[in-house]
């Protein structure tokens, strides 16, 4: 009874707030979001404590992914807002897989929140510890955005069997057993993470320069080295351009990776 009180008057306030943004424009408020998700997750206690915590989690990951944003987390602690979004989802209900695997994936390709990422990843492995996706996610974490190959063979070992392994898995996986990971296999890691992203979001667009740039770095070394069997067109099939002075550059601009820093 006393849920259903407090959910009718969640959504009066809903409506109440939605007439108010249509009879006037309200003024700009500046809000720390980091301080906002803490807050929360002390408001999702109230609500667990009314046997609403599913209904709860799933209102925040909605909410959560409709204010997402693009900005990279420059500090170094837990404190990133959507990293404590969501972990307080995950508090709620400890079994809300896709908080763990997109929430982890987003914080650390988009949102640049190595910790944060990783953190939330490991503590879905802890329920799901077979899971392809954030054992997949976890090696890439480690080979690619912490440039540490060593520390991902443990995960990359718990799927070298999954039927779902990209064809070339065996590949880079062979270069991280013998310590040989390299530009090449860095490219064909970052390509079957793009490749398994659908649509056209966020996360797939960031992935895609990634893979330009690591293709473009690999092949314009290669060129500026002088060497014959390099490839002479990029990541998008456009050739690279010879300057006057006999140097190879891209068509686009590249982005930081971890082989440019």
């Amino acid at each position: 009874m006393r849920s259903s009180v407090f959910l009718a008057i969640a959504l009066a306030s809903f409506g109440a707030a939605s007439a108010l943004r249509r009879w006037g424009t309200l003024p700009p408020i500046e809000v720390n979001r980091e301080l906002v998700a803490i807050t929360m997750r002390s408001e999702f206690v109230k609500f667990a404590a009314l046997g609403m915590k599913r209904a709860v989690a799933d209102l925040s990951w909605v909410h959560t992914l409709l204010e997402s944003d693009l900005d990279h987390y420059a500090g170094t602690e837990l404190r990133s807002w959507m990293y404590l979004r969501f972990k307080g989802i995950t508090q709620l209900d400890p079994r809300f897989y896709e908080a763990y695997r997109f929430g982890g994936q987003y914080l650390m390709v988009v949102k640049d929140d190595l910790p944060g990422a990783e953190e939330l990843m490991r503590s879905g492995l802890a329920l799901f510890p077979d899971d392809y996706h954030l054992n997949w996610q976890l090696g890439f974490l480690f080979a690619i955005e912490r440039s540490n190959p060593a520390e991902s063979f443990v995960f990359f070992d718990r799927i070298k069997d999954h039927p779902d392994r990209p064809h070339y898995f065996d590949t880079f996986f062979g270069k991280i057993a013998n310590q040989s990971f390299g530009p090449e296999e860095a490219f064909r890691l970052t390509l079957a993470m793009w490749e398994k992203q659908r649509g056209d979001d966020e996360t797939r667009r960031r992935l895609y320069e990634q893979l330009y740039s690591l293709r473009a770095e690999i092949d314009l070394a290669c060129l500026n080295a002088g060497r014959a069997e390099c490839r002479r067109s990029d990541f998008d099939g456009a050739p690279y351009v010879r300057s006057a002075a006999g140097s190879w550059s891209a068509a686009k601009p590249l982005v930081k990776t971890k082989l440019r820093k």
